[in-house]
């Protein structure tokens, strides 16, 4: 019976072993694997050269302006303003155009009373006739490619409906364009 005790040890020794082995070797190897070192070369991702230039004239404003029907203002060149999007870069641009509400120094007049049209020509082409400007999601006048080299020339309207529910005189509405380019 002295013997058979002294073999259990020595195969219970020899397991032991055998797991410890296993384990150191998983261990490195998994240390091998999972070493990361700090490289010493520069990675540069170079996509062109991108530059959206919008030409505008100055803030958009409405005081002191008369209701007038959507034919009315269709054929009124007095409340158009216009500007230009230009590409000046080396690769293509995705653009937003933005409506930004400005401050004014007395009482705002009410989005809701405005109505607005978007002519565009040029690199893309498409008009938006006598929308609502309470339409206009997060300020969103326009999006999409403008190609290297691309310009696109807009005309916007913007007027007060005749579906006025009240006195807005004295009132006042003012925005300003704000465009975002991406790759």
């Amino acid at each position: 019976m002295i013997k058979m005790g002294k073999e259990k040890k020595k195969k219970i020794t020899y397991l032991i072993t055998i797991f410890v082995l296993i384990a150191v070797v998983i261990g490195i190897s998994y240390a091998v694997f999972q070493f990361m070192g700090a490289g010493e070369k520069e990675n540069v991702i170079v996509a062109g050269n991108l530059q959206l230039t919008l030409e505008e004239s100055n803030i958009l404003t409405l005081s002191n302006y008369y209701p007038m029907t959507d034919v009315a203002a269709a054929s009124d060149n007095n409340i158009a303003n216009t500007f230009t999007l230009e590409n000046t870069g080396t690769v293509p641009a995705n653009y937003e155009l933005y409506l930004d509400p400005v401050s004014v120094s007395g009482t705002r007049l009410e989005d809701r009373f405005l109505k607005y049209s978007l002519a565009k020509t040029g690199s893309s082409t498409g008009t938006i006739n006598a929308t609502s400007l309470t339409a206009l999601t997060n300020d969103l006048l326009d999006s999409g490619t403008l190609a290297a080299g691309g310009k696109i020339n807009y005309t916007l309207k913007i007027w007060i409906t005749t579906d006025i529910d009240g006195d807005i005189g004295g009132q006042q509405w003012a925005a300003r364009l704000r465009v975002e380019g991406r790759q």
